[in-house]
């Protein structure tokens, strides 16, 4: 299913110059529209996502010019407090771990590797990563306030950089593995994003890249209440087709490993947005209700989220797709593209 249905379909005049836009990643045409509002930050505005009628690839439409404002509001304020108590907890580590897990199969380290995190936030991955090897971690993001959540060893060992992935100096060819965890959805330049880390990863090193699944069986049952769509900061939604298409346009071989991974528990995400909007907070009933919810969640949640991991990831409809590209080593051929493969 590779639609926003139900929705509005594009016509002329859907778009102030009067034809539907095209897919930014395979250039096809948009299909279906749905006009969008900030559910979890509050921020005031609508934004059109449409669909591209090709790869399924979500898209917004225009890209507000000032999205940079937007993002101010996570670091300061209630803001800042819902941010850092949703992605610092242990459910996140955990993820993390599991991440970790997952791409050792494709690169070997040790404590001699270097890791950069292109959008590293609060620089949890990198934590669990300094914990598990003790090597070289290196980050960056447009914000360094997630970084006083660190722990303070690898606070002060992490080589942070400020800014944009494209607008840091991290060496060329230096690292064994760059990864961009839920951060191309941010970026309006995707092939220009894979472009900038692919040029980061040494020869035998490999680049992995996460982001929400818009093909995934929770979005296909929850339409346009489906936690991921985040307007305007979520600017792609990727299908396994459009994640496949950006990176053959940026140039990388085909990769070692691409298929859809759990995002996080899949059944919690239908409860996801309530949780951002009323259940964050220091007061009584406020805390007493989010224990009620995390033992309701642990109930209900925790079979679905067995099924997810074991089935739904393997049959292409898990939360999140995962992509591992391998850099050739000095002494092996490079490996072909994705348009020159048998």
């Amino acid at each position: 299913m590779n639609d926003l249905a139900p929705g509005k379909e594009a016509s002329a005049g859907s778009t102030a110059s009067g034809v539907p836009p095209t897919c930014p990643i395979c250039g096809g045409g948009a299909r279906f529209r749905w006009t969008l509002t900030d559910r979890y930050w509050e921020q005031p505005g609508e934004w059109d996502l449409w669909s591209c009628k090709d790869c399924g690839h979500a898209f917004l439409f225009p890209i507000p010019e000032d999205l940079g404002k937007y993002y101010d509001h996570w670091y300061v304020g209630p803001g800042w407090e819902k941010v850092r108590e949703l992605q610092s907890g242990p459910g996140m580590r955990f993820l993390h771990q599991m991440r970790l897990k997952r791409l050792r199969q494709y690169v070997e380290l040790d404590i001699r590797s270097e890791i950069l995190d292109l959008g590293c936030g609060q620089g949890i991955f990198l934590e669990e990563v300094r914990r598990a090897f003790g090597c070289g971690i290196s980050g960056c993001d447009t914000n360094d306030k997630g970084l006083e959540d660190m722990s303070p060893e690898p606070r002060r060992a992490i080589d942070f950089r400020l800014g944009e992935p494209h607008e840091v100096d991290f060496e060329d060819e230096h690292y064994d593995m760059v990864v961009g965890l839920h951060v191309i959805e941010h970026i309006p330049d995707a092939e220009g994003f894979v472009r900038t880390g692919w040029a980061k990863v040494k020869p035998g090193g490999i680049l992995a890249i996460e982001t929400p699944h818009f093909n995934s069986l929770v979005r296909l049952l929850v339409g346009r209440w489906w936690t991921a769509l985040e307007p305007p900061y979520h600017v792609h939604d990727f299908t396994m087709a459009s994640m496949n298409r950006v990176l053959s346009n940026a140039g990388l071989p085909a990769p070692a490993y691409i298929r859809t991974v759990p995002l996080f528990p899949e059944a919690i995400g239908f409860s996801v947005m309530a949780f951002k909007r009323f259940l964050l907070g220091d007061g009584l009933f406020t805390k007493l209700f989010r224990i009620l919810f995390w033992v309701v969640m642990f109930f209900t949640a925790l079979p679905f989220d067995i099924f997810a991991s074991l089935v739904l990831t393997r049959i292409g409809l898990g939360g999140s797709v995962l992509a591992v590209i391998k850099k050739a080593a000095a002494d092996e051929p490079a490996a072909k593209s994705p348009e020159t493969r048998p």
